[in-house]
C-alpha cells in the first residue's frame, strides 16, 4: 500500500503520455505479435513478417501494411510492456528493494534478460541506422522514463531529464556489452548505475551532466557497431 501511494505521488513526473500504443486485435498488431514468435528463426526481417502473415492465413497484400521497421519497434514496445507488468506484479522481487538505484538496477537487469531470445547484435544494428534513430531514441528514452519511475524517482525540473539521460546512456552501453559478454551484463549494469549515483551527485552543472550522457549514448552506438 505504501509503495502504491508513493508511486501515485510521483506520477506527475512520469511521462504518462509517451506512446506505447499496442492496439490489440488490430490487423497490424496481430501480424507483429505473430512475427515476434518467429524472430528467433527469421530475425527482424521482411521474411519474418511474411511468414507471420502466412501463418495467420492472411494474404501477402495484408502483410504489406506492416513496414520493415515496425517489427523492431514492436519488439521494444512489447518488452517495455512486459517490464511494466514485472514492476507492478504483487509477487515481483522489485517490491523487496527499497533503494531507488538498486531498484533501477533490478529493472534494467530484468529488461536486458528479455534480449536472450533474440540476435541482439542484429537488433542494435537496425536501431542505429540513421533513418531509424528518431524512433529508436524515442523508445530508449521511454524505457528510461519507465525505469526511473518504477525505481521511485521523485525528481523534477532539470533533474528529471538528467537522470533519464543517464539511464539511457547506461542502457545503451549495457546492450552493447551484452552482445560481447552476455553472462556478465548484470554486474556491468550494477557498476554503471552505482557510478551514475556517485557521478550525478558530483556534477554541479546539471546541463553539463545531461549533455555528457546524451552525447555518449549516441556515440557509443556508432563506435561499437563500427568495431563489429
Amino acid at each position: 500500500m505504501l509503495r502504491t501511494l508513493r508511486l501515485r505521488g510521483v506520477r506527475a513526473y512520469h511521462a504518462i503520455d509517451h506512446p506505447n500504443p499496442i492496439i490489440a486485435n488490430n490487423p497490424q498488431t496481430v501480424i507483429l505479435d505473430e512475427a515476434l514468435k518467429l524472430v528467433p528463426t527469421y530475425g527482424f526481417t521482411r521474411e519474418c513478417i511474411t511468414a507471420a502473415t502466412r501463418h495467420l492465413n492472411y494474404s501477402d497484400a495484408t502483410g504489406s501494411i506492416v513496414k520493415d521497421f515496425d517489427l523492431p519497434i514492436h519488439w521494444l514496445k512489447t518488452q517495455r510492456a512486459n517490464l511494466e507488468k514485472y514492476a507492478i506484479a504483487p509477487e515481483s522481487p522489485l517490491h523487496q528493494i527499497t533503494d531507488e538505484y538498486a531498484r533501477a538496477t533490478n529493472l534494467m537487469q530484468t529488461r536486458l534478460s528479455y534480449n536472450n531470445q533474440i540476435d541482439l547484435k542484429e537488433l542494435v544494428a537496425l536501431l542505429a541506422l540513421p533513418y531509424n534513430m528518431p524512433e529508436s531514441a524515442a523508445e530508449l528514452h521511454n524505457l528510461s522514463d519507465d525505469i526511473a519511475f518504477y525505481a521511485g524517482d521523485a525528481s523534477n525540473d532539470f533533474a528529471w531529464y538528467t537522470k533519464r539521460m543517464g539511464l539511457s546512456s547506461i542502457y545503451v552501453s549495457s546492450e552493447l556489452y551484452q552482445i560481447q559478454n552476455p553472462g556478465n551484463v548484470d554486474a556491468f549494469v550494477a557498476d554503471k548505475i552505482a557510478s551514475l549515483k556517485e557521478m550525478g551527485a558530483a556534477y554541479n552543472n546539471v546541463e553539463e551532466w545531461a549533455l555528457f550522457n546524451g552525447i555518449s549514448a549516441f556515440n557509443l552506438i556508432k563506435s561499437q557497431l563500427m568495431r563489429g
